[in-house]
């Protein structure tokens, strides 16, 4: 490179030796072309960087940026250059049309970088904006300097100091038009996008055109060093270098566009997704392998209300549903560890009930997938177990009483046998029929029947234990069982109180009805140890009760203990 010092012209210098300029418009108009190219492609390259989060692809689109604009950049300088007719020979040095693309590209990149931050101060704004404006003016200055030509440049002072105020303004004006108008459209471009080029671009060649226009050439006197290339090797260089920084955007272009619509489709997918899960009317919800909610649905938002009170936030299996469970607070503590209780299950699908502290019932299905994940689904069951158990208690209770009925009475009289049978010990089962019901029913109808009914069973639970059973048999027979450790002694205390507790008056609106009761009762396993033919005993021993007077109780094969109240 022939290194010369800058000169600038003064009065005192005749321009009369100065050698004739003359340009090629074809090559001016190719000039500007690449230059709004280059900006175009600078602010392509900005726009697409900010567009994501991963800090890996910025740092991609920086390095694609600066390699691109920069080279478009180089060879807009270095096709304007070539626009310029002088009548001498000139060559290009390698290495510094090298520097002078390279300078273009680390300025470049250098301002993308600038800008990468997702918050940008308007210094570091500033600060994109000079050095982009740098790396034009340098790009032109070395270019000069890699041209090996016989000649003396002088410079006009006034044009000089304007081509690199306007390579700085115009940077400055690229990036606050790329900032200030991101997102107004432009028909099919951004509008921020088209101006920055555009103003960038302009930059380019208002810079160079004015240099040429401060530079005045004279003649040297001295041989011309020799370069690599020529006007033709120089030219083909900035050619292909266009072309390549056109390959790589239009690559990079084409790259991010599958990843944009890759994205497109995840967010498509992940939309579906979350109509199709929010449509469900049960409760949703899928866990990574270490127990944080990944998705969660309508429902289970409905169903957990402290999810919506933690939307944006990382929420864990442990933050969300252990409150709900009954008993884990005073149990285990804040600190219980649901999802260690969760992630130790050893089947892959698991159903089971939970009741939560706020008195509801919940399905919870939960299903391992392959990767370790959890797919959990919820659903509110408390309606349907309370419909459950109300049939189940009109199935297996007296509707009028509240008691147990024959069946339960059956169920339970086998439970207390097995018992029975285990300790060694026995029980007494009782069988009672009303006496004088009918009178009742006749003087008060069947509403005053019903209330002594109902009476009645209230007097036999408050006078057993909670370990025995009354049951109403149907009509006016009830049943009682009296477990464990019940020997006759016990039955015959028990029975006595009974009879006298059932013949007290009753009380039915302002009047008053009396009945009596006839009870027999057998011992298990001592007078049978099978409970059908138990039960037909303690019938044959009411029958007898009955027969012999009623209001009174007897035990199996035992003569009839005396009334111990009056019967009507």
């Amino acid at each position: 490179m022939d290194l010369q010092p800058l000169r600038f012209l003064s009065s005192a210098i005749d321009r009369s030796s100065a050698l004739a300029e003359t340009y090629a418009p074809i090559l001016i108009l190719v000039a500007l072309v690449v230059a709004l190219g280059a900006g175009y492609v600078l602010f392509g390259a900005l726009e697409r960087m900010r567009a994501y989060e991963s800090l890996t692809a910025r740092k991609g689109w920086i390095v694609t940026g600066g390699l691109a604009g920069g080279i478009g950049l180089w060879a807009a300088h270095t096709i304007a250059w070539l626009s310029l007719t002088l009548p001498v020979a000139r060559t290009f040095d390698l290495g510094g049309v090298l520097l002078a693309a390279g300078a273009a590209v680390v300025g470049c990149g250098v301002a993308l970088a600038l800008v990468a931050p997702e918050w940008v101060t308007c210094s570091r704004r500033l600060a994109a904006a000079a050095i982009a404006g740098a790396a034009i003016a340098a790009a032109h200055y070395i270019g000069v300097i890699a041209i090996n030509i016989e000649v003396i440049v002088f410079f006009a002072p006034i044009p000089f100091m304007l081509a690199i105020a306007a390579a700085i303004v115009g940077g400055v004006a690229a990036f606050e038009l790329k900032f200030r108008l991101s997102g107004v459209e432009l028909g099919r471009f951004d509008g921020g996008r088209l101006a920055a080029g555009v103003a960038f671009g302009a930059a380019i060649v208002l810079s160079h055109y004015l240099n040429e226009l401060a530079s005045v050439f004279f003649p040297s006197g001295r041989p011309r060093v020799a370069g690599a290339l020529d006007a033709v090797g120089i030219g083909a260089l900035a050619g292909v270098a266009a072309i390549l920084a056109l390959g790589l955007v239009a690559g990079a272009v084409t790259f991010d566009r599958r990843i944009v619509r890759a994205r497109q489709m995840a967010r498509q997918s992940r939309a579906l997704l979350a109509d199709a899960t929010d449509s469900l009317p049960d409760g949703l919800a899928i866990l990574d392998a270490s127990g944080y909610i990944v998705l969660a649905n309508a429902g289970l938002r409905r169903l957990f209300p402290s999810l919506d009170r933690q939307t944006g936030a990382v929420v864990h299996f442990n933050d969300v549903f252990p409150m709900y469970l009954s008993g884990v607070r005073s149990a285990c503590g804040v600190n219980y560890d649901a999802f260690e209780s969760l992630s130790r299950r050893t089947d892959d699908y698991v159903e089971t009930e939970a009741s939560l502290g706020d008195g509801r019932i919940m399905l919870v299905l939960d299903q391992r997938t392959p990767s370790g994940s959890f797919v959990l689904g919820f659903a509110d069951v408390t309606s349907e177990r309370q419909f459950q158990k109300q049939l189940e208690h009109l199935a297996l209770h007296d509707s009028l009483t509240g008691l147990p009925n024959r069946v339960l009475f059956e169920d339970r009289l086998t439970l207390a046998a097995a018992q029975v049978r285990r300790r060694q010990t026995s029980l007494a089962v009782f069988y009672i029929d009303l006496n004088l019901f009918k009178p009742v029913n006749d003087s008060f109808g069947h509403d005053g029947g019903d209330a002594v009914l109902r009476e009645i069973g209230r007097r036999l639970v408050a006078l057993l234990r909670s370990t025995d059973t009354a049951a109403r048999m149907g009509g006016d027979e009830f049943a009682v069982i009296l477990q464990p450790d019940v020997d006759a002694q016990v039955a015959a205390k028990v029975g006595a109180r009974i009879v006298d507790e059932l013949a007290r008056p009753i009380a039915i609106g302002n009047a008053t009805a009396r009945v009596t009761a006839s009870i027999g009762y057998a011992i298990y396993p001592q007078h049978n140890d099978d409970l059908s033919a138990l039960m037909q005993l303690a019938d044959a021993a009411m029958y007898r009760a009955k027969e012999s007077g009623g209001g009174r109780l007897i035990a199996h094969e035992e003569a009839p203990v005396p009334n111990s109240v009056a019967t009507a």
